[in-house]
């Protein structure tokens, strides 16, 4: 085989591979999920009636009155939930001078 032959033969062969390969796989971009509904909150107005009158020792100071608001007689004080603040480590006793390292 002459040698202008046989790099003829190798591109053609390789063309050949290459188009196989390229109309034999298809390629799909990935479908976007379908549109879903958003999660709904239901909400409920209530409109309370004006209070009579102000309460002699008010726990906080509000829009409308608490008046039957909560499950506890005695008012109760806020609490946090967030963790407290990290306690500084102890600092590490100095050296002794006079023992071996």
């Amino acid at each position: 085989m002459p040698p202008g032959a046989r790099l003829t033969v190798t591109v053609l062969y390789a063309l050949a591979v290459h188009l196989v390969l390229a109309l034999g796989l298809h390629v799909r971009l990935p479908q976007p999920p379908p549109p879903s509904v958003a999660p709904t909150l239901e909400i409920t107005l209530v409109q309370r009636a004006p209070a009579k009158r102000a309460p002699k020792e008010a726990d906080y100071l509000a829009e409308v009155s608490s008046a039957g608001g909560g499950n506890h007689s005695k008012p109760r004080v806020p609490t946090t939930v967030a963790p407290g603040r990290p306690q500084p480590a102890a600092p590490a006793p100095a050296p002794d001078p006079t023992s071996d390292p």
